[in-house]
């Protein structure tokens, strides 16, 4: 079965070049008021957050972590059309870099509970001074629950809208949905504790 469209949705991949591996953050955003995407707006949406990425996020990743470029797809229609943003910058953090696959998840909240209702994000090119053993040095804890806050709400920019992150669902009882939902993110969490993407090491997919 094809992929489930989901109305009034795109979906932003950030894609990062580490070391020699790539690594990919995946989120979903929508437009306020609630509409559809367009190429136009697409390409303002990774432009948005380029912007996010470079005030707090980046200062947190190692400059061994490039984001290489973003890309913005309309889930409303699948195939939908897609805006593509180079990037190709350096993270500016200090610190030498802890291997690939040591990460902490940034955990999306919603109003709505469930799996449907939650989310997650790996935190990509973290720093080696971040964290003492398994658990983060809790201002810096502080500081990426700051940088990854900024993307919950995009405010307004010249002519483009506000965009406001989500969560998509297309599975319930693990049967695909004929259309996925979305639901707004309400708060982003981290718990403070180190944890491993096994995937993201040479060797073990992406």
């Amino acid at each position: 079965m094809p992929q489930s469209p989901v109305p009034n949705c795109a979906q932003v991949v950030m894609q990062y070049k580490v070391g020699t591996n790539l690594a990919v953050n995946v989120m979903h955003f929508q437009q306020a008021p609630d509409f559809p995407f367009d190429d136009i707006n697409l390409g303002a949406l990774a432009e948005r957050v380029e912007n996010a990425w470079t005030t707090g996020i980046r200062t947190r990743q190692t400059p061994q972590t490039v984001l290489e470029k973003i890309v913005a797809i309309d889930l409303g229609n699948v195939p939908g059309v897609r805006a593509e943003r180079g990037v190709g910058l350096p993270g500016t953090g200090l610190a030498a870099p802890s291997p690939n696959n040591v990460t902490t998840v940034m955990t999306l909240r919603t109003s709505v509970g469930g799996r449907s209702g939650r989310g997650r994000i790996y935190h990509v090119g973290i720093p080696n001074n971040h964290y003492i053993g398994d658990i983060l040095n809790a201002t810096d804890r502080a500081g990426l629950v700051t940088a990854y806050d900024a993307l919950k709400t995009l405010a307004p920019s010249g002519a483009s809208p506000e965009f406001q992150l989500v969560v998509v669902s297309r599975y319930a009882n693990l049967a695909q949905r004929a259309t996925g939902i979305k639901n707004r993110v309400t708060s982003i969490t981290n718990d403070g504790i180190m944890d491993s993407q096994r995937r993201r090491l040479t060797g073990r997919g992406r």
